[in-house]
């Protein structure tokens, strides 16, 4: 394969495109720092930002591009279905206020990123948006969290006042902050800043105490000791081993008892259970687990009796309690904490169909593209396989956190979706740009001089020993 050239890549579509995709960079920052959460929210910024980022994307022709690729028809199929399970729902007016209220929001942000990110330069720059925000997310958690229920917590209304949300969006965050480190063209003062980040973003991540986010972690930490070489991979279980001894001897002993009752909702029982002020964490882990099993059997039961339409979107919690109450139960209403469950259970069969499809769709065009990217010597194909490593470790991130938190109808899939979406249409446009014959090498034929008029004399060089005799 041809060595790409970067400004196959790189160069602007147009200029009008340019300014369109400028108001993304605000909007994905807000996102995902949630800091208008805590201050200034009465300025009604995030809604501002969401206002100008859609009339970049009508203006800018966002729709037509984000939903003509294969993700974006998935999630179009996805979104149909949405609305065709409304009639069936048990709650007809709480799915109707979800589908066209909530989900659309979310639906935006992938049109958005999808749609106005056009250039390597502009993937990097949202890459970086979103790194730079889940960090100012990070060090807000650490400076204005609560820890005193054990666990790290920000104690807001917003998005990721939930540990176990904290942890998802940190760890979606981590492999672009890995990416920016990794960049060769970065002073080795200036890459002192991302791996600060690294480091902030872990210590943060294991002071929520996710057991979900620890397996994700654990997830992410194999597929890179998968694809490294002999010498990173004992580089890395180096640092592994020192980062565990340092956890060990600094974290609380209650939160390592949390990360270890991964499996003792069925081995532990009341009377085994110290309920000793140290261990109250233990025995909230320990009943957080049961709970979560239950409701992961109960929408799996709802899957098995609603395959086709579910019980409505949004509508789990309300069909679990209404089974409850008949069975003369008393249980507060709970999520999934499946976002797979969630949508099977809530939306049926065929939406998690394309839901899956739009989230392993990626997966698949991204490892292809880091496969036939990866061996490359030129400074180009290195960044693109890289890039394309770290979008999917986010992804591979998400996936796995979604077992463990209902998020199905967030933003933060389908932003991951939109830049995988756009990552691979400029990829696969250089691609196709390199394949385009090119024009053969004209041959310059050499005139042919006019024969002289007879009589005239000739120009063509004589010789200089037949000028001699003449003379």
């Amino acid at each position: 394969m041809r060595s790409a050239n970067p400004d196959h890549i790189s160069q602007k579509v147009n200029p009008f495109g340019d300014a369109c995709f400028i108001t993304l960079i605000p909007f994905l920052f807000v996102l995902y720092s949630r800091i208008f959460d805590l201050k200034f929210v009465g300025l009604h910024i995030p809604g501002i930002c969401l206002a100008a980022v859609i009339a970049a994307s009508i203006l800018g022709g966002a729709f037509i591009t984000a939903f003509s690729t294969r993700i974006g028809a998935f999630l179009l199929l996805f979104t149909l279905w949405l609305v065709i399970d409304i009639p069936f729902s048990i709650w007809k007016g709480g799915s109707f206020q979800l589908v066209l209220e909530f989900w659309p929001r979310a639906l935006m942000v992938f049109v958005a990123v999808a749609g106005l990110t056009s250039t390597l330069d502009h993937c990097r720059r949202v890459m970086s948006s979103i790194a730079c925000a889940i960090g100012v997310l990070a060090l807000t958690s650490l400076l204005l969290g609560d820890t005193s229920q054990g666990r790290l917590l920000l104690d807001t209304n917003g998005k990721f006042s939930n540990p176990n949300d904290l942890a998802q969006a940190l760890l979606m965050g981590l492999p672009f902050w890995v990416f920016m480190a990794r960049n060769p063209n970065r002073t080795p003062f200036r890459q002192l800043i991302p791996l600060a980040f690294i480091g902030l973003l872990i210590f943060v991540l294991v002071k929520t105490g996710s057991r979900g986010g620890f397996v994700a972690f654990c997830v992410l930490l194999l597929s890179v000791l998968w694809n490294a070489s002999l010498l990173t991979k004992i580089k890395l279980i180096t640092i592994g081993g020192l980062l565990f001894i340092f956890a060990v001897l600094v974290l609380p002993k209650n939160l390592l008892t949390r990360y270890v009752t991964i499996n003792k909702a069925e081995s532990l029982t009341a009377d085994q259970i110290d309920f000793g002020a140290d261990n109250a964490l233990e025995v909230t882990a320990v009943e957080s687990s049961a709970s979560r099993i239950a409701v992961l059997k109960e929408s799996l039961r709802m899957t098995l009796t609603h395959p086709l339409f579910g019980v409505g979107p949004g509508m789990f919690p309300e069909a679990a309690a209404e089974r409850a109450s008949s069975l003369g139960v008393h249980t507060p209403w709970l999520e999934t904490h499946n976002s797979y469950t969630q949508v099977s259970s809530e939306c049926g069969l065929p939406a998690l169909f394309f839901y899956l499809a739009a989230l392993f769709s990626p997966l698949f065009q991204l490892t292809s593209i880091y496969r036939q990217y990866r061996n490359g010597k030129d400074p180009h194909q290195v960044e693109v396989a890289a890039m394309a490593y770290s979008i999917r470790a986010s992804l591979v991130a998400f996936a796995v956190t979604a077992c463990f938190a209902s998020v199905a109808y967030f933003s933060l899939f389908p932003c991951l979706a939109g830049l995988s979406a756009a990552f691979i249409i400029i990829v696969r446009r250089d691609l196709e740009q390199l394949r385009l014959p090119q024009p053969a090498p004209s041959r310059q034929v050499p005139k042919r001089l006019p024969l002289p008029a007879r009589g005239a004399p000739s120009l063509t060089p004589t010789p200089a020993g037949t000028l001699a005799r003449k003379l």
